[in-house]
Formats: C-alpha cells, sequence, structure tokens
C-alpha cells in the first residue's frame, strides 16, 4: 500500500502528539498550567469522615481518615482555572463542607509553601474547634464546626 505524502506527514505529527502526551503523563507535568497538592490532616482525637469531589466530574468517596493521618490530591489546574475540590466532613455530631480548593483559595492559603518543582501546597488542618488553612507565621481558623 503506498501512502500518499500528506498521510505520512500526518501519521508522524500523531505519533508526535501521542509521544508527548505519554510523556506529560508519566511525568505528571502540567503543560501550560499549574501543579497542585492539597493535603487535609486530621489533628482530631478520632478519625475524621470524609467525602470530596473533584470539579463535579471525579468522585472521591466516602472515606474514613485516621487520627494524624493525611488525605493526599496531586493534580494540574485544568486550562480554564475552573478546578475545585469541595469536602463533606464529619466527626460525631459536627458536619460541615466547602471548597478545600479553588483557584483563588489556593493563591491565598499556598503562598509560603512552594515546593522544588514548583508544586503549590495547600493544606487544611482539622481540629476539634475548626478548619485551619497557613496564613502568616501560624495557620488561622477559616470554619468552625
Amino acid at each position: 500500500m503506498k501512502m500518499s505524502f500528506n498521510t505520512k506527514n500526518s501519521l508522524n505529527y500523531l505519533l508526535l502528539i501521542l509521544t508527548i502526551s505519554h510523556v506529560i503523563l508519566k511525568t505528571r507535568a502540567c503543560v501550560f498550567t499549574q501543579h497542585y497538592d492539597v493535603q487535609i490532616v486530621n489533628q482530631l482525637p478520632t478519625s475524621l469522615k470524609m467525602h470530596c469531589v473533584h470539579s463535579d466530574e471525579e468522585d472521591y468517596g466516602m472515606s474514613s481518615l485516621p487520627r494524624e493521618e493525611v488525605f493526599r490530591r496531586t493534580f494540574c489546574m485544568n486550562f480554564w482555572g475552573t478546578t475545585k475540590i469541595k469536602c463533606h466532613f464529619w466527626w460525631g455530631s459536627k458536619q460541615m463542607s466547602f471548597n478545600v480548593f479553588t483557584k483563588k483559595l489556593a493563591d491565598d492559603i499556598s503562598k509560603n509553601f512552594e515546593t522544588d518543582d514548583e508544586t503549590k501546597l495547600c493544606i487544611w488542618l482539622v481540629n476539634e474547634d475548626g478548619f485551619y488553612a497557613p496564613g502568616g507565621a501560624s495557620p488561622y481558623k477559616r470554619y468552625i464546626w
């Protein structure tokens, strides 16, 4: 079967795009967007029940986070800058629901935490009296149970 010049070029371009896509996925590199690391640290005396959803697309399911354990998700911001993670938390008779990640929130709470690979780190500390995020010299309470 004899291929035309255009067909060969099209196949070469397709192969190049597939190769680049594979390398990006393997290295988890973010192209044109920021890489984020969201962490929720359970500092309660007992387990924390939680349910999180990533941009209304990926449901992380219901989970129980043991004391002193960390729930962690790393990802690239979408091209439009609208990526979000919303979580619902339960501890005993208390519950709270809020966005643990949006671009605006991340720009605010991750200022002081940039890693060597330029990943922005967003940390939440869950305590008996509420939810804390970094700010200045010490974490401050952003949400009350």
